[in-house]
């Protein structure tokens, strides 16, 4: 045997390097095939799979969603069926199975969506705090901000007088200008979650505030952007991305920016926290994290800031570019609105109170999240303890992906546009809250099902009733000619918003005065 590899070895040495070299090259494909091959989820046995005709299959998840799913619904009616991705199959069920999810201990949100991004690449910090404390940043929002949105309420809108007046109180009255709308509904969004999260102070610093937009408006879309990479080519991948280039740039000077302030926050949060003191109720998202952590460990709270700001900054700042583009499409509402604010403020002011009797902007918004959610997948989970076992024998491995179907009634943007509906479903002996803004139920999914609904969906309320009602008291707002339809595009399971679409603004003079409204 010596000898064979002696001989072998001798044999081999009168090759030219290059020949080597070539052959190396030239095996690392398949090896790196059979690899994936033998790792990668294959699709689960005798469930159809569902593609789209003419498009790679993992392309129609990506890319057409929504037709991918409509047409899964019309082939396999009250069956499931599945989808091929480019992280692996996911099993598409339909919504007969809603309940038993909602209610299962076996499956959960966090690792299906944590699972499908780079949380391991560099750049993608907020993503890996997300990923190491899955059940953390949920608890914080649930729990510590929840609690402290009855006393922040003035303070929101303070910071939106201000923020608006930053943003066009150079406008000239009488005139008509085009603003772009997503860009500015972000801008109010950010400053509202830095005030909330870290108090004025940083809400007021251009630098952070700017970066936080600029950090949400590139990690994100280079999460999904990878998605399209095999998971052992995108840590090679991610140096060609230019978004992926941006999104490490923009995490090491969020580190270089706001790691001082953070450190100073933690090191009087545990001093309170050893004393038996409770932290700060308000402003304060550092003592929240660490408090709710009831540890002594090293945490990243640099990554939890980043992680905060991406979810909420792309989701509640494209949800109210979607509520102003569908009231300046449909201006009949624009003096409902107005009218509905000026006589809720007028009696309650700026209180929590006030903003659960803005019963038209509810509506509002419970209809822009129904079509902005129409015909995307719905219960987002991951298996992760044991098999889950449905009522009629049904089974989902641990470890597989799955989604629900929206309803059947959902039409999209062939629906018309009618915020009515939910004040006349509220109207209803005990509905009310069934079929408000925040609700989370069988009826109403846009925000998720059970213990992983939403978490932030409160405080996300709360800044878009404010917002709105600052931006529809100052200003008047019209389409320009051909104003482009901005919705309905999306990726995988999540919605993209057209970051150009641009509309018309002019000051007036509001009725009442929005720094002390009630009289």
């Amino acid at each position: 045997m010596i000898n064979f590899l002696h001989n072998t070895a001798f044999s081999l040495a009168g090759i030219p390097l290059a020949i080597y070299t070539l052959v190396c090259l030239a095996a690392v494909p398949p090896i790196l095939w059979l690899y994936r091959f033998a790792t990668r989820q294959q699709p689960l046995r005798g469930v159809p799979i569902v593609t789209l005709d003419g498009q790679k299959p993992e392309e129609g998840w990506y890319a057409k969603p929504r037709e991918l799913l409509i047409k899964g619904r019309k082939q396999y009616p009250d069956q499931p069926f599945q989808v091929l991705s480019y992280s692996g199959p996911k099993l598409v069920l339909p919504q007969r199975y809603l309940e038993e999810v909602r209610d299962s201990p076996n499956a959960a949100f966090a690792p299906y969506v944590v699972g499908d991004m780079p949380w391991n690449l560099p750049g993608f910090d907020g993503f890996l705090a997300m990923y190491k404390h899955q059940s953390l940043i949920p608890e914080v929002l649930r729990v510590k901000l929840t609690q402290s949105l009855g006393l922040i309420t003035e303070g929101l809108a303070e910071e939106g007088i201000m923020v608006t007046e930053e943003l066009f109180g150079k406008l000239a009255p009488g005139q008509w200008h085009n603003i772009t709308l997503l860009a500015e509904a972000t801008k109010i969004i950010s400053r509202f979650t830095a005030r909330t999260m870290l108090g004025e102070e940083m809400a007021h610093d251009p630098e952070y505030v700017n970066l936080t937009i600029r950090y949400a408006g590139v990690a994100f879309p280079a999460a999904l952007q990878l998605r399209r990479w095999p998971r052992y080519l995108r840590p090679i991948v991610q140096y060609f991305t230019p978004l992926c280039q941006k999104a490490r740039c923009e995490a090491r000077t969020a580190r270089k920016l706001i790691t001082k302030e953070v450190e100073r926050r933690e090191k009087l949060a545990r001093a309170a926290i050893a004393a038996g003191q409770k932290v700060s109720k308000t402003h304060d998202s550092v003592g929240w994290v660490l408090e709710q952590s009831k540890t002594d460990g090293k945490l990243d709270l640099v990554g939890f800031q980043l992680a905060i700001f991406t979810a909420g900054i792309h989701n509640t700042g494209g949800h109210l570019f979607t509520a102003l583009w569908y009231i300046i499409a449909y201006p009949k509402y624009i003096q409902l609105l107005r009218e509905e604010a000026i006589s809720v403020l007028k009696e309650y002011g700026w209180t929590r109170q006030a903003l659960g009797r803005l019963r038209l902007q509810d509506a509002v918004h419970r209809e822009c999240l129904r079509i902005l959610r129409s015909n995307l997948a719905t219960a987002r989970r991951q298996v992760v303890k044991g098999d889950l076992k449905f009522s009629d024998g049904f089974t989902i491995p641990k470890g597989r992906n799955f989604v629900v179907m929206p309803p059947a009634d959902y039409q999209g943007e062939n629906e018309p546009f009618y915020p009515e509906r939910w004040i006349e479903k509220r109207a209803g002996e005990g509905q009310a809250n069934k079929h408000a803004f925040v609700a989370a139920n069988i009826e109403n999914q846009e925000f998720g099902v059970g213990k992983h609904a939403c978490p932030g969906r409160w405080f996300a309320n709360d800044e878009m009733k404010i917002a709105l009602c600052i931006l529809l008291l100052r200003y008047e707002w019209k389409a320009p000619p051909g104003m482009q339809k901005p919705l309905f595009a999306a990726c995988e399971d999540f919605p993209t918003f057209e970051s150009t679409v641009q509309v018309q603004i002019t000051p007036r003079e509001p009725e009442i005065d929005l720094a002390c409204p009630k009289i």
